[in-house]
């Protein structure tokens, strides 16, 4: 995870780790490097509340992309037509806009953007310069291109434990922020934009001068001043072309809009259209539907609570030693019963219950790997229900989130982690149902009898080991 300068394409900082966490967690570490001089430009990838307030919290500025499932409610319409909305606690300025890309070709390809910016005032920050901003975001996608491609030529790291992984990354991204710093001052010696100098031809010349040992004691402009300021390159034209992902989210997904050039393509002009929101208040057709829509809502509240209290009676009533347990409640209690009704020849061991609730692990293996994974079998009804036990205990058990830490520093995945607490579960789970005998005259009943002797199935134990 990177901060990066778009005029320049330094770093302004930068943090790795595993995949355990996500980018968004990753994110928040270079926040202490921005101040109220900074203006920060977002990916919606990254449009999460807590990031934008931990970010706004800092002092800087920032304009996102709102993913297109955000419905902010409408707080005040600005006199450009963006509108004001709160995005958790945050107060902030939406801005949505179509744009129409007329390219060299003839063709033209559209888009519609939905930003939000911590720069409130219409006045001072056009919300049309500000649509014109937004594209520099794509500087880091170039910065990413020296790294990976010219500096690295392909390379993959060599290292196979995770300090050398790290000593190399360090290296690897300490040279090219010390080439960027030296094409930088090249290009303002020179009075040229710093997107002119050309990152080949740095790389180039500083690898010479270590072959060489070259320059080593001098302390004017070195070899990398002259080769960047001989080599500039044309100033920059807008070009568009279709992103290619190396590893997509979905090999299924479809784009369904109009298709972007495979080549870069020479954009001729780019127009801006911003959508006026207008005021939404509620005519009285529309109160009469939302009156009806509440009051339908209240009455399916209504039965949602009725039947919850028939079914926390019934659990206790058969089942009470169920409830005692943390993170089962009636519906789950229920769901688990039902299970062990329908299937009472599969109550003889514990692996055998657990086969049937689809938490037995299933072993695999790939040339020199062998682990296990999730079965996807069994009853998924029993499964969906253990699962919620594990993600309740995650939420409110210590016991279960001091195994769930201990087991991340041994690493292991999330996944292997919630797998093994279901595993758990489906145990702590059997030792209290074995003591429910099925009714033989009607399959599906269950009735109690009295534990049998060197059951454990009288006290409850704990989920997380």
């Amino acid at each position: 995870m990177t901060l990066m300068e778009t005029g320049t394409r330094g770093l302004f900082g930068a943090c790795f780790g595993p995949t355990t966490a996500g980018e968004t967690a990753y994110a928040t570490r270079p926040l202490p490097l921005l101040d109220k001089r900074r203006l920060v430009l977002i990916d919606r990838g990254f449009d999460a509340n807590a990031f934008l307030a931990d970010l706004a919290a800092t002092g800087a500025q920032f304009l996102v992309r709102l993913k297109s499932t955000r419905r902010p409610a409408l707080l005040r319409i600005l006199t450009d037509g963006a509108y004001l909305a709160r995005l958790g606690r945050l107060t902030v300025r939406i801005i949505e806009a179509d744009l129409a890309v007329r390219l060299a070709d003839g063709t033209t390809v559209s888009g519609r953007y939905r930003l939000a910016t911590t720069l409130l005032d219409p006045a001072t920050d056009p919300a049309e310069r500000l649509t014109r901003l937004y594209a520099e975001r794509w500087e880091i996608e170039s910065g990413y291109f020296a790294l990976r491609s010219t500096l690295m030529t392909g390379r993959v790291l060599r290292s196979g434990n995770r300090f050398g992984t790290e000593q190399e990354l360090w290296a690897a991204l300490t040279v090219y922020q010390l080439l960027r710093m030296a094409m930088t001052d090249a290009a303002h010696a020179a009075g040229a934009d710093p997107d002119r100098a050309s990152f080949t031809h740095a790389l180039a010349t500083a690898r010479t001068q270590v072959t060489l040992a070259e320059g080593v004691t001098d302390t004017g402009p070195g070899a990398i001043d002259a080769a960047v300021r001989t080599n500039l390159l044309p100033a920059r034209r807008p070009r568009i072309s279709t992103r290619k992902v190396k590893s997509p989210i979905s090999r299924y997904h479809s784009w369904h809009g109009q298709a972007r050039p495979t080549t870069p393509t020479a954009i001729e002009r780019i127009e801006i259209t911003l959508h006026e929101r207008t005021d939404t208040t509620p005519g009285p057709t529309n109160r009469i539907t939302l009156g009806l829509l509440a009051s339908r809502v209240g009455q399916l509240s209504e039965q949602i609570r009725d039947v919850d209290a028939r079914l926390a009676r019934l659990v206790e009533s058969h089942a009470p030693q169920l409830l005692d347990v943390v993170g089962i409640g009636p519906d789950t209690a229920v769901t688990l019963l039902i299970t062990v009704g329908d299937n009472p020849e599969r109550l003889d061991s514990e692996a055998s219950f657990a086969a049937l609730c689809g938490v037995s692990p299933v072993e695999r293996s790939s040339g020199r790997r062998q682990d296990r994974r999730l079965n996807r079998g069994g009853d998924r009804q029993a499964n969906a229900a253990l699962h919620r036990i594990v993600f309740t205990r995650l939420r409110v058990d210590p016991r279960t989130q001091l195994y769930y830490e201990r087991r991340i520093k041994e690493g292991k995945t999330r996944r292997e982690i919630v797998r093994c607490l279901k595993r758990y579960a489906a145990r702590e789970v059997f030792h209290l149902v074995k003591q429910l005998q099925p009714d033989p005259r009607h399959r599906g009943c269950v009735r109690e009898t009295p534990p049998l002797a060197g059951v454990r199935g009288g006290s409850p134990r704990a989920g997380a080991r």
